[in-house]
C-alpha cells in the first residue's frame, strides 16, 4: 500500500536485523530479517489482533535482543527474542499485574568468558551483565541488572545509602564502573557511581547543593580511570566536571566562562581527548577539547 509500515528501532545482532513495524493489520510488532537479504517476518503478535505491542528500547544482548513491549495484559514489560517466533516472549513482569515497569536505558557491562546461554541461544563468548532502569511494583524507578542466566533483579548495594538513588538516567559503563544520574530525595538529581566489583554505590558530589539538581549528562571515559561529564552548579553554570569514581576525586575541570554559563554539552571521547561544545562568553558556542585538566582544556578554533 501507500501508507508504509514505518519501521523503527533498527538494531542488528550478528546476521539478524530487528525492528518494529506495522503491517496494517496486526499493529506495531517486532520483526526480523537476515542481513543477507531474506524477507522480513513478524516474530510474534504480542498484542493480539490489531492492537500494537509497540516494541521499543531494542538492545542486543548475547545471542539475541531485549526490548520493552506491552502485550495488552502485563503492561509495558521486559521481553526477549533470539530472532525466532518460538523464542520471542515475555522475560519478566517486573511491575506485576497490569502496571508497567517501562524498562529503558539498557547499557552493557564488560565481556567475560565462555558460558552457555539461555533460551537456546547457544554458547556465547561473552558473559555480559546488562544494566537498565525499571519501575517496580511499589512505583519506584530502580537500577536493575541481569547476567547470562536471564534473571533480572534490582542492583544490590554493599553499602546501602540512607537515601537510595532513584529514577536513574544517563547510564554509562566503563571498566567496572557504572556512572548515572539519580535523585535520592535529599540532594536532587546528582551524579552517582556504582562499582560492580565491590558493589559500592557513591554519591560523587552534591554539585547543585541542597535539593537543587545538577542534572549530569554526557558521561564519558578518559584514560587513567577518569571520567568527564556536564553538570550545572547551584549558580546555574553548566560546567565540565571530572571524576575518578570517588567523592574526593570529583571536581569541576575549569570555569570557561567566568561571567556566565559555560553551557557545556555533547561530550565525545576521541584518541585520548574529549571534544565538547561550550560557550566562553566571548565567542559564543564553539568546539573545545580537553585531557580532563584545566591546562589541557582549549578551544579548537572559532569556526
Amino acid at each position: 500500500g501507500t501508507i508504509g509500515s514505518n519501521p523503527l528501532n533498527l538494531t542488528v545482532n550478528g546476521f539478524k536485523l530487528f525492528f518494529s513495524a506495522d503491517d496494517g493489520s496486526l499493529g506495531r510488532e517486532l520483526w526480523a530479517m537476515d542481513t543477507y537479504g531474506t524477507t522480513p517476518n513478524m516474530l510474534a503478535d504480542l498484542a493480539s489482533g490489531a492492537l500494537s505491542s509497540n516494541p521499543s528500547q531494542i538492545t542486543t544482548f548475547l545471542g539475541g535482543i531485549l526490548f520493552a513491549a506491552d502485550n495488552g495484559v502485563d503492561g509495558n514489560e521486559l521481553f526477549v527474542s533470539d530472532g525466532t517466533p518460538g523464542v520471542t516472549l515475555l522475560l519478566a513482569d517486573l511491575n506485576p499485574g497490569t502496571g508497567s515497569s517501562n524498562p529503558a536505558s539498557f547499557v552493557l557491562g564488560e565481556e567475560g568468558t565462555l558460558v552457555p546461554t539461555a533460551f537456546g541461544f547457544g554458547t556465547s563468548s561473552t558473559s555480559t551483565t546488562i544494566f537498565f532502569v525499571a519501575t517496580n511494583g511499589a512505583g519506584d524507578r530502580k537500577l536493575m541488572q541481569m547476567n547470562e542466566f536471564y534473571s533480572p533483579s534490582e542492583v544490590f548495594y554493599s553499602n546501602p545509602p540512607a537515601n537510595e538513588p532513584l529514577d536513574p538516567s544517563n547510564l554509562f559503563y566503563h571498566h567496572g564502573r557504572l556512572l548515572f544520574a539519580a535523585d535520592d530525595g535529599v540532594h536532587g538529581r546528582e551524579p552517582w557511581a556504582f562499582n560492580d566489583q565491590t558493589l559500592e554505590v557513591t554519591l560523587l558530589q552534591d554539585i547543585a547543593t541542597g535539593t537543587l539538581a545538577s542534572s549530569p549528562t554526557s558521561f564519558t571515559a578518559l584514560s587513567g580511570g577518569l571520567y568527564l561529564f556536564a553538570a550545572t552548579n547551584a549558580a546555574g553554570d553548566r560546567q565540565l566536571w571530572r571524576t575518578d569514581g570517588s567523592s574526593l576525586g570529583t571536581t569541576a575541570v575549569a570555569d570557561l566562562n567566568p561571567t556566565g554559563d559555560d553551557d557545556v554539552h555533547d561530550l565525545l571521547a576521541i584518541d585520548g581527548q574529549v571534544y565538547f561544545v561550550a560557550n566562553d562568553g566571548t565567542h559564543g558556542s564553539e568546539l573545545w577539547r580537553t585531557n580532563g585538566f584545566s591546562g589541557g582544556t582549549l578551544p579548537i578554533r572559532q569556526l
